[in-house]
């Protein structure tokens, strides 16, 4: 597994663990426990990690566009951008 996947999905991997995605919303003080992500176990690794590392982020993104104003991220995360479009950091 690569050093730009999610550690939770390391955990997963390791404690063969479903991940639970909880959400907190600051302003009012909302918990919200998403359903569990089973971790996809096909017993081809690479694509093992590529599909889950999708899946973990495609939730991230849904939370994110439901509560933008909620976004904060304090490292760099994305390490590549789409040609033509200018560096973030």
């Amino acid at each position: 597994m690569n050093d730009r996947s999610p550690k939770s999905l390391r955990r997963s991997f390791i404690l063969t663990s479903p991940l639970l995605p909880v959400t907190i919303v600051l302003i009012i003080f909302h918990f919200k426990f998403e359903p569990p992500v089973e971790t996809i176990r096909t017993g081809d690794w690479d694509a093992d990690v590529q599909q889950n590392t999708a899946r973990y982020t495609a939730l991230l993104e849904s939370v994110i566009r439901r509560y933008p104003g909620q976004w904060l991220w304090i490292h760099r995360r994305w390490w590549t951008r789409p040609p033509g479009e200018p560096d973030i950091y």
